[in-house]
């Protein structure tokens, strides 16, 4: 049950505050909306019969004292000052002023080195200050970070053999070699070739006969360059996609 305590009753320094820092900007606004009349949540204090240390609501606290207010509703817990250590970093995870990396690491370590989490798990701890278990591994780890974007970086490794493995199976037989239908095609070309030589040996005139093949020749010429450049674009684009996925392995390594 909440109650009202004077501010001058509620200690600030028993280690409790896990902020890497208290925001002055936010201890101002808070002030003038108090001010304004604005009625904020209740304090959270540990009573050890003596002390009221305070657990969550420093720039709450701070606020108030700016705003000249001599004591704010509380919601009061029985227990020691570890124990109001222990509930301190478990606090913010999911209310209040966002916290930054470096406080979130202070709960997890603070937790880790907390009695009343010896022999906690990562899942854990990471329930406990509302952040994830790959986080409190970093934390007890410092290289865990860097195995973990190993282990992101060998999947996306994997998984770019696996997709050229599967373009290669699945890429039609004659890219590895001429079909029987290339086949026929080449020894079709070498008939038409024996039978232009004899046709133009056979002919009377024989330079406006050479003058039309040659053109013929050029439109099959423009028709081949045409599919080259189109094998080209292809190959440009699979040269895209393959550094595409080269930047997002060096990214994970760094």
């Amino acid at each position: 049950m909440a109650k009202v305590i004077r501010l001058d009753q509620i200690r600030l320094d028993g280690g409790t505050q896990m902020r890497e820092d208290l925001d002055q900007n936010v201890v101002q606004d808070y002030a003038e909306k108090m001010r304004d009349g604005i009625v904020f949540p209740p304090l959270i204090t540990m009573f050890d019969g003596s002390n009221h240390w305070l657990v969550d609501g420093f720039h709450r606290y701070l606020a108030l004292q700016a705003a000249g207010k001599q004591g704010h509703s509380c919601e009061v817990h029985s227990g020691t000052q570890q124990d109001a250590i222990f509930m301190a970093t478990s606090v913010n995870g999911t209310h209040g002023l966002q916290r930054s990396h470096a406080t979130k690491r202070k709960a997890v370590e603070v937790t880790i080195a907390h009695p009343s989490a010896k022999g906690w798990s990562n899942k854990q701890i990471a329930k406990h200050c509302g952040v994830s278990d790959k986080f409190v591994a970093s934390v007890k780890d410092p290289e865990a970070k860097k195995k973990q974007a190993d282990n992101v970086a060998r999947h996306f490794e994997k998984k770019a053999e696996k997709q050229e493995e599967t373009a290669i199976k699945s890429r039609p037989e004659e890219e590895f070699g001429p079909s029987p239908e290339e086949l026929r095609a080449q020894a079709f070309e070498e008939e038409a070739n024996q039978q232009y030589v004899a046709e133009l040996i056979a002919s009377d005139n024989k330079l406006a006969f050479a003058d039309s093949e040659v053109k013929r020749l050029l439109k099959a010429y423009s028709q081949l360059e045409a599919r080259f450049e189109a094998v080209m674009d292809e190959k440009a684009e699979a040269i895209k996609m393959v550094k595409s996925l080269q930047k997002q392995l060096d990214k994970l390594k760094k």
